[in-house]
């Protein structure tokens, strides 16, 4: 019964700072979308983040345009509509964020041991392997390490 009071309190504790935060937020997107980021061709491409309850957030993406309002959480989530790879970069807009040199291609997401951390410089023939290497269309984005009990939604 002790752990029960413990898990309510500590959950209680979670929700009051989450009101708290919301309450007081502007709105901000997960770590990973930045300048530079690929959005996922031949499918809707999901844009999400965290504001102010009842906030209207609007993104724009290459001519595309949605509009969404906050729920009571602070969270809201468009879905633009299935684009065609483009290697032109575009700027992404939500409200008065602006990300720049936006893709649309394909997104690998790949996790396994600790080979996936392996360097370029750290491999056999390093240095020509990098003076070869022109890949501008290649992007990359990492994600620290971070164990938790529960899923996170943000990086």
């Amino acid at each position: 019964m002790k752990n029960i009071t413990t898990m309510s309190k500590a959950a209680l504790l979670l929700i009051i700072t989450l009101f708290a935060f919301a309450a007081d937020a502007k709105i901000r997107l997960p770590g990973f979308f930045s300048d530079h980021m690929v959005l996922q061709r031949d499918m809707a491409a999901p844009i999400w983040g965290w504001g102010k309850p009842g906030e209207t957030v609007t993104v724009k993406f290459a001519g595309q345009k949605a509009t969404a309002t906050t729920d009571e959480f602070g969270s809201w989530m468009v879905k633009l509509k299935p684009m065609k790879a483009d290697s032109a970069g575009k700027v992404l807009s939500v409200n008065d964020i602006s990300f720049k040199d936006i893709l649309v291609g394909e997104v690998w997401v790949c996790s396994g041991t600790g080979n996936m951390d392996l360097p370029v410089r750290k491999c056999m023939n390093s240095r020509k392997e990098l003076k070869a290497a022109d890949f501008p269309l290649i992007r990359l984005a990492n994600v620290n390490r971070a164990q938790s009990p529960l899923p996170e939604n943000d990086a």
